[in-house]
C-alpha cells in the first residue's frame, strides 16, 4: 500500500525543495476507537458481567483539512449514493414474487456482508505526490521524522471518499450485469444474497431464483 520511510532529504531528492516542490506533505495522528475483543474465530470476549470486553483501536487519520488538500488543492463535483436499507426486503419481495408466480416454495434467503480489507489503501491514485504522509519512525537504526509515499487513498481526504467509491458501484453493476446477482453495498462493505444456501439450509426449498 505504501513505499519505504524517506528522510527529508530523500523526499527533496525526488520531489524538490522549497517552493519547486511538487508534493504536499500530509500530518498524520492516531483516534482511539474502542472496539469488542475477538479471538481467532471471531468470538466476542465476555468480562464477569457477560459485557464484551473493549480495547482501543487507534485509527489513522491524516489531517488533509491542515495541510490544505481538502480546500485548496480538489475539486469535488459527484456525490454518492449509498444503498437503501430496504435492500434486503426488496430483495426478499422479489424471490417470494417469483417463486409464488412458479407455484415453487421460496428459498431461505441468506445474505452475506464481506468487507473490502483496507479499502482505501488498495485502490491506488495517479497522484503519489498528494497522498505522503508524515510519520515518527521507531524501527531500530531509523528513528525519527519519517515521509511514507501512500499509492491509494488517504484516510481524512476529503475526495477520497467519491472518487474511492467509483470501485464498488463498478463492481456490484459487473455482478447484477454479467451474473444476475443482485448485489448491493455501503461505501467497502458488499452485501450478496446467496439462493443456493439458503435452499441448502432449508432442504425443501428451490434455488431456481432468477
Amino acid at each position: 500500500y505504501a513505499g519505504k520511510p524517506l528522510t527529508l532529504r530523500m523526499l527533496q531528492q525526488k520531489y524538490g525543495s522549497g517552493v519547486r516542490m511538487n508534493c504536499r506533505v500530509i500530518k498524520r495522528h492516531g483516534v482511539s476507537q474502542p472496539k469488542p475483543e475477538r479471538d481467532s474465530s471471531g468470538q466476542v470476549f465476555l468480562d464477569a458481567n457477560g459485557r464484551p470486553k473493549m480495547v482501543n483501536k487507534v485509527r489513522l487519520i491524516d489531517d488533509c483539512r491542515r495541510s490544505l488538500h481538502n480546500s485548496h488543492l480538489q475539486r469535488r463535483c459527484e456525490t454518492i449514493a449509498p444503498c437503501r436499507f430496504t435492500y434486503m426486503a426488496s430483495v426478499c419481495e422479489e424471490v417470494a414474487k417469483q417463486a409464488s408466480d412458479r407455484n415453487i416454495r421460496a428459498p431461505q434467503v441468506v445474505f452475506s456482508l464481506d468487507d473490502q480489507k483496507a479499502a482505501y489503501r488498495q485502490i491506488p491514485t495517479r497522484e503519489a505526490g498528494m497522498c505522503v504522509v508524515c510519520v515518527y519512525s521507531l524501527d531500530k537504526g531509523n528513528e525519527g521524522p519519517r515521509v511514507i509515499e501512500y499509492w491509494g487513498h488517504n484516510f481524512g481526504n476529503a475526495a477520497a471518499v467519491t472518487n474511492y467509491y467509483r470501485t464498488p458501484v463498478l463492481c456490484s453493476q459487473i455482478a447484477r450485469h454479467f451474473f444476475a446477482v443482485p448485489q448491493e453495498h455501503y461505501f467497502d462493505d458488499f452485501c450478496t444474497p446467496d439462493f443456493k444456501l439458503g435452499a441448502e439450509l432449508d432442504s425443501g426449498a428451490n434455488a431456481c431464483i432468477t
